[in-house]
């Protein structure tokens, strides 16, 4: 899986969360259209994280913390601590960074609010406007989760990220993305905003063949 298709879907040139949400929709339909029922679309932001990290007392170390707690799906929160502890993270400092990442749901995002102040607001605000579109483009609501510790270990991202992930079996995200209104920029020297969304076709096709779902599809004729 480390070699592996990816099936895009990109809008460039735009800032407003409505492509985001677009991204979360076309991802929710096409799960859905493949035949899976039992998964996961986890969303976060990365300004969000920022705020966390800075709350913490770690600013300095924004990288060092986002790249341990990406592995905590891997290693545990035991894991993450123990890799941070040698960073030179304290307790005190581990404590305030689970008291945040362990909340969920979109109510979550009301005690965030409380927590993080100002620092917080703006990447707040574009959560819920992202849930409120995706909503509203016929995404389930039972499929959707705030997840503060989702953090997708690629630096290029700038807003809202997320995941998706199946039940059973036990393969991690079968897809991912996010905003990335840098990395254009990079290459074409001019601002360029963009977000974009990947399904990992050698992981669908793996988990789909376990689920039994390939044989209900064809390619059908056009």
């Amino acid at each position: 899986f480390r070699e592996f298709v990816q099936c895009d879907v990109d809008t460039v040139g735009t800032t407003s969360m409505m492509a985001d949400a677009e991204c979360l929709a076309v991802l929710h339909d096409c799960l859905v259209e493949l035949g899976f029922s039992a998964f996961t679309i986890r969303l976060n932001h990365r300004g969000l994280l920022r705020a966390i990290v800075d709350a913490a007392g770690l600013s300095e170390m924004e990288t060092t913390v986002l790249v341990a707690v990406d592995k905590l799906d891997k290693i545990g929160q035991d894991g993450v601590n123990k890799e941070l502890a040698g960073f030179g993270v304290t307790s005190e400092a581990m404590e305030k960074l689970w008291s945040m990442f362990s909340l969920r749901g979109e109510s979550a995002l009301d005690e965030m609010s409380r927590s993080l102040g100002d620092s917080g607001a703006a990447a707040i605000a574009d959560l819920r406007e992202v849930i409120g579109y995706a909503l509203a483009m016929g995404v389930s609501k039972d499929r959707l989760l705030f997840d503060p510790v989702l953090a997708r270990g690629l630096g290029y991202y700038t807003g809202p990220v997320f995941e998706a992930e199946v039940v059973e079996p036990k393969i991690g995200s079968i897809a991912g993305g996010g905003r990335y209104d840098g990395l254009v920029g990079v290459f074409s020297k001019r601002d360029v905003p963009a977000v974009g969304v990947s399904l990992g076709l050698d992981r669908v096709v793996t988990v789909m063949d376990e689920l039994g779902l390939l044989n209900q599809h064809s390619s059908g004729s056009t």
